[in-house]
């Protein structure tokens, strides 16, 4: 039996790291969140912004990973930094429940 070692050895430099995102996203693993959280990590080393704000909603969900908000929150950032659209989504629908929820107790404690 060969061994060709990590299956993205035959593609130019950096293309390892899309092939590591691509199998995340297509699909590959889908009954396991946490390789599919390992396999953004290494996409978003590499820079890959897709791979940047899939895993802030992995972190957000707490699929495949412990659910940390403040997490989920820095990976957005960056992606809307690097002009991601879905980024800017989900950082305006936070801030919107996070307002919300303010709100809700405020009156609730100006009723008390």
């Amino acid at each position: 039996m060969y061994d060709f070692g990590y299956p993205g050895r035959f593609l130019a430099p950096g293309s390892w790291l899309l092939h590591q995102y691509a199998r995340a996203s297509i699909g590959m693993i889908p009954e396991d969140p946490a390789k599919a959280a390992a396999h953004y990590r290494k996409a978003v080393a590499g820079g890959i912004v897709n791979a940047i704000f899939n895993l802030g909603m992995l972190y957000y969900n707490g699929r495949g990973v412990e659910k940390d908000l403040y997490q989920a929150i820095d990976l957005w950032i960056n992606a809307f930094e690097r002009g991601h659209p879905k980024a800017t989504c989900m950082l305006v629908h936070l801030r919107y429940r996070l307002k919300s929820l303010y709100l809700t107790v405020s009156c609730v404690d100006s009723y008390q």
